[in-house]
């Protein structure tokens, strides 16, 4: 992304496509509440994401909220793969990332509603203030 450009396997920015995001604050955040007082969510699970973006979506927001100019390019999945295991990630785990992207891409899961409010008794992080104050450090380095 510092040299302006987000690879991603989300399609062209159509309505399917869009990816959940959850800021880890907020998953932090989910897990502190809970393990404070454990009994009222025993047996649960629970759901914790925030906004749906597109792939221009999410290169937009990293582009006003860091300062950082990027553009979205779809690629394919197998390119995907290959880029999460050079970034060190184990096969199995670069091969399960893209499976999920491609599950949202193809219009899956763009009903989930989060419990982060329920749980915590506030709203979850809106992407553009994650990209302002846990990625645009990142980037601009």
């Amino acid at each position: 992304m510092k040299a302006g450009n987000l690879y991603y396997p989300l399609g062209h920015g159509n309505e399917k496509g869009r990816l959940a995001h959850v800021d880890f604050h907020d998953v932090g955040k989910a897990i502190a509440s809970v393990l404070a007082n454990p009994e009222p969510h025993a047996g649960k699970t629970y759901n914790l994401v925030g906004e749906y973006h597109s792939g221009p979506q999410i290169a937009g927001a990293i582009t006003m909220k860091a300062g950082v100019g990027v553009k979205y390019h779809d690629v394919d999945d197998a390119t995907t793969v290959a880029a999460f295991e050079a970034l060190g990630l184990q096969p199995w785990i670069a091969a399960g990332n893209v499976e999920t992207i491609r599950w949202f891409r193809e219009g899956e899961g763009q009903d989930i509603k989060s419990d982060f409010e329920a749980i915590t008794g506030e709203p979850s992080t809106k992407f553009g203030e994650f990209v302002r104050t846990s990625l645009k450090p990142l980037l601009t380095m």
